[in-house]
C-alpha cells in the first residue's frame, strides 16, 4: 500500500488536520502501528496510546 492522506480522506469523505501529502504504507491497530502506517482511534481511553505510537496518521470518527 502506498497512498496519501489526501487520497484516504477522499475515499472516506473525511477531513485532514495536518499534512495531506503524507504517504501511508499500511494500516494497523494502535498497539501494532509502525512509522508510515495509519491507525484508528475507537475509544477516548486509547488517546494516550495513540499519542505515544509511531503512527503517521490516525483515523477518528467525527463528533457532531
Amino acid at each position: 500500500m502506498d497512498i496519501t492522506l489526501h487520497d484516504i480522506a477522499a475515499l472516506v469523505q473525511g477531513e485532514i488536520a495536518g499534512d495531506a501529502t503524507v504517504r501511508i504504507t499500511g494500516i494497523a491497530g494502535v498497539s501494532d502501528v509502525r512509522a508510515g502506517e495509519i491507525t484508528f482511534l475507537q475509544s477516548p481511553k486509547h488517546v494516550r496510546e495513540v499519542r505515544e505510537s509511531q503512527a503517521a496518521a490516525v483515523l477518528v470518527a467525527s463528533v457532531h
